[in-house]
């Protein structure tokens, strides 16, 4: 089936903008004009259709009517194919507007396909970008376009960028990848600018590509990162996730580390394989690296894994995987400790410590015997308040939070007597008329400061309902505001019987809830 004029103009409906664009056929000239309130006027289309095989997108190939794709056959598919080219997914090149000149005038439609057999699409769109005249009327971009052909290069992008460049300077545009993210002229500037360094002609050697969006974050790489391969492999991240590539394990490497490092990525075959090869260097580098100091000392029972070797030979002896996690150790994100077992609890365990949000300490984040065998409600408890022992005066941290319900209680009467990290008592007001669940906080006078917020309740309850003591202490303070840490308390009894008359109660308690629940 063949276009005919009789079906022309074609109508084609823009979802962006809500205008009727009116397209009439390839023979005539392909005129574009758009229909506003009946009035008809002779525009740009400014939306990309064809992609660089010289077809419709196949977004638009899914919504288009037959009859637009019957069209499209009339237009020369090496003219399509030059365009899609050149447009590349920016939704700005009007493809339409150059397919016109294209027809028009020979030297224009040379040029344009001599720029896109060698792939210089993006010289293209920097330049219609750059000069900023989509908004203008359709024959001053004609005239703009129409000039193109003949100019060099370096000496239209300088004009554009107001700035000189060389000839050399001007072909790295083809290491550039145009995104749809909004880039500035003055990001374009710095990376021109930076094409004049010897170590970044030597990056720009081996990278295929760089995405513009991301160039602001890759050029605060340290110097011996600036690694062709590896700004290619991190330009496919977006912004968001590209920060969280590259850990401070390997950036902050040690001097004798770095160039192992440097060949591992120059040796990279596709970007595919960053994510695998940074996880590799992390553990290789964190066996080489001193742990941190552990939270707490430990003792014969609680034995903290204080080095790479030891973690490596938990991982073997208990049949797991913690081997993996040198790099969390060595980052300060996590802490190991084998559990050897006592009377109560003789089950060998690996234990992983997490630093609890927003403060100093640490908290109990997995317990995991050999080959990851679980533990339940009652082992579980049981390991916090073996914690809480090895972190006196306070304890094991359970809630962080601010008091609720200051304005009701004394803390503006005592303001003047409070100090940071006072203790305070935290109990339940079993005769609270508006919540049978609430948990008063007070100074140790009896002075009523305010509450537990509901929200923070279901942390504590279970213990407050096994009676397990709990500590409290102001944190933070001032006028209209004030926070507390609550801590489930370490035990100053001597020898056990107070432990095993708590998880006497505690087994009770616990009773009803069965794994498999």
């Amino acid at each position: 089936m063949t276009a005919t004029s009789d079906i022309f103009p074609l109508k084609l409906s823009d979802n962006q903008t809500g205008h009727y664009y009116l397209l009439w056929p390839w023979q005539d000239g392909l005129r574009v004009e758009m229909d506003a309130l009946y009035y008809r006027y002779e525009t740009t289309f400014e939306r990309t259709l064809f992609g660089t095989d010289g077809h419709f997108l196949p977004a638009l190939k899914a919504v288009l009517p037959i009859v637009f794709l019957d069209w499209a056959e009339t237009i020369p598919l090496a003219f399509r194919r030059a365009v899609g080219t050149l447009a590349g997914q920016n939704e700005r090149m009007p493809q339409l507007l150059i397919l016109r000149l294209m027809q028009q005038d020979v030297v224009f439609r040379d040029w344009v396909q001599q720029l896109a057999a060698s792939e210089d699409g993006v010289y293209f769109r920097l330049v219609w970008e750059l000069a900023d005249i989509q908004s203008s009327p359709v024959p001053v971009q004609e005239t703009w376009l129409l000039s193109l052909p003949g100019q060099k290069r370096h000496l239209l992008l300088g004009r554009l960028l107001s700035m000189e460049l060389t000839a050399s300077q001007a072909k790295k545009c083809r290491k550039l990848l145009l995104d749809n993210q909004a880039w500035g002229k003055a990001t374009l500037k710095e990376f021109f600018k930076m094409t004049r360094q010897s170590d970044f002609q030597t990056l720009l050697q081996t990278a295929d590509y760089i995405r513009l969006g991301a160039f602001d974050y890759l050029r605060t790489l340290p110097r011996w990162l600036w690694i062709g391969k590896l700004w290619e492999a991190l330009s496919a991240f977006n912004d968001h996730a590209i920060e969280r590539v590259l850990p401070p394990l390997i950036l902050k490497a040690e001097l004798k580390h770095r160039p192992q490092i440097a060949r591992s990525f120059r040796q990279m075959s596709e970007n595919g394989d960053l994510e695998d090869r940074v996880m590799k260097l992390s553990d290789k580098l964190a066996e080489l690296l001193d742990f941190p100091l552990p939270p707490f000392a430990g003792n014969e029972q609680f034995i903290p894994i204080d080095s790479a070797k030891k973690l490596k030979a938990e991982g073997q002896q208990m049949r797991h995987c913690v081997a993996g996690f040198m790099s969390e150790v060595v980052e300060g994100e996590s802490y190991f400790y084998h559990w050897t077992g006592d009377d109560h609890l003789p089950t060998r365990l690996t234990l992983q410590l997490k630093p609890f949000p927003k403060s100093t300490q640490w908290r109990l984040f997995e317990a995991l015997g050999v080959e990851n065998e679980e533990i339940d409600d009652e082992e579980w408890r049981y390991l916090e308040h073996r914690i809480a022992d090895l972190n006196p005066p306070w304890g094991y941290l359970l809630v962080k939070t601010p008091i609720a319900g200051l304005p009701y209680g004394d803390y503006e009467k005592q303001f003047a007597q409070l100090k940071r990290e006072m203790p305070l008592k935290v109990y339940h007001e079993a005769q609270n008329p508006h919540d049978d669940k609430a948990l008063r906080i007070d100074t140790f006078k009896g002075d009523k400061l305010g509450y537990v917020p509901r929200e923070c309740q279901s942390d504590l309850w279970d213990y407050v309902e096994s009676g397990e003591p709990l500590r409290c202490r102001l944190n933070f303070l001032k006028p209209d505001y004030a926070t507390v840490n609550i801590y489930l308390a370490p035990n100053t009894e001597n020898g056990a019987g107070r432990l095993k008359r708590l998880f006497s109660k505690l087994r009770h308690d616990l009773k009803p809830r069965e794994k498999n629940d």
